[in-house]
């Protein structure tokens, strides 16, 4: 029964958590368009400004990613996720690095994409000091295993 109720849509639903921004006190500090733009809920914005861009930064490709995963445009937040990593990798920085990764992941199982999916899933798991560890349960490798095979 389980294997065939079990969907991506669920796998998903039941593991995706809106990413909240922290907040700042620093009045000297100014925030970006694109991080007003995610904080009022204006994904579609968010990700308008990220293609008008001419040079973009790690966190506005993070925000851009989930901004696409909000609008279910799974294609462009991989893109976006996969540049952060890319981009933390030239810099040999960790901006958001362990979030884009997890969120990722969740981009490749709503893709349908399991392999790429359970690649990611897995080196989360392996690393222990990752934050989102705990998030990556043998319970949800295994559902995404079923997807693969079904």
């Amino acid at each position: 029964y389980n294997f065939f109720t079990l969907s991506s849509d669920k796998v998903y639903g039941a593991n995706y958590q809106k990413f909240e921004l922290s907040t700042t006190r620093d009045p000297g500090l100014e925030e970006a368009a694109s991080e007003k733009a995610y904080r009022a809920g204006n994904y579609k914005e968010v990700v308008r400004l990220h293609d008008a861009a001419a040079t973009r930064t790690a966190k506005e490709e993070f925000l851009c990613g989930v901004a696409a995963m909000e609008l279910k445009d799974n294609t462009k937040a991989i893109n976006c996720f996969t540049e952060v990593l890319q981009l933390n990798k030239q810099a040999s920085a960790k901006v958001l690095n362990d979030e884009s990764e997890y969120y990722l992941s969740l981009a490749y199982v709503s893709n349908k994409d399991y392999d790429f999916a359970l690649d990611m899933m897995n080196k989360i798991k392996e690393d222990p000091s990752h934050i989102y560890n705990a998030k990556i349960t043998r319970k949800l490798i295994r559902q995404v295993k079923l997807l693969k095979w079904r």
